[in-house]
C-alpha cells in the first residue's frame, strides 16, 4: 500500500475507581510511516492503557480495518 493509514485506539476505563465504569477510547490516525514505527509510537504513548493498532485498507467493496495486534477491552 502506498501511504498507509494506521488508526490506533487507546482503551481506558472512564472512572477506574467505580466498578460500573464504562470503557472509552482515544483514537489517532498515524500516516507517513510503517508498522514498526506505529508500534513503537503506541507503546510510548500508552501510559498503562491497552492499545490496538490497525491498518486501513481499501477494497473494491469499500474500506475496512485490519487489526495488527492486541485486543479491545471486550474482545
Amino acid at each position: 500500500m502506498d501511504n498507509p493509514i494506521f488508526p490506533v485506539y487507546f482503551w481506558y476505563l472512564q472512572h477506574p475507581e467505580r466498578a460500573d465504569s464504562g470503557w472509552a477510547s482515544e483514537e489517532w490516525e498515524i500516516t507517513g510511516t510503517d508498522v514498526s514505527n506505529v508500534q513503537e509510537w503506541a507503546e510510548d504513548q500508552a501510559n498503562g492503557r491497552r492499545f490496538v493498532p490497525y491498518a486501513r485498507v481499501e477494497t473494491a467493496d469499500g474500506h475496512g480495518l485490519i487489526r495488527l495486534q492486541g485486543t479491545g477491552p471486550l474482545d
